[in-house]
């Protein structure tokens, strides 16, 4: 689930995904800088709108113009299976 993107004029240029917040390794190469890396879901998005934030302020890396935080929806089930 992708949770974070960034763009600039020529179109999206990262993206933060489970790849990620997810990852077991130490080196991250997404959009977040490393914020998210092995944090896990919950984590990840508590970070993500942090980052929102800030590009809201004005924080954002000279190249990024936009910064999207791409709510994850999921299924409540009333009945268990």
């Amino acid at each position: 689930m992708v949770i974070l993107k960034t763009y600039n004029s020529a179109g999206e240029t990262g993206r933060c995904d489970a790849r990620c917040y997810e990852a077991k390794t130490k080196r991250c190469r997404c959009c977040c800088g490393g914020r998210n890396h092995g944090a896990g879901l919950n984590q990840a998005i508590k970070n993500s709108e942090e980052i929102c934030k800030q590009a809201a302020a004005g924080n954002c890396p000279e190249k990024i113009e936009q910064v999207t935080f791409e709510t994850p929806v999921r299924q409540l089930y009333l009945f268990p299976a």
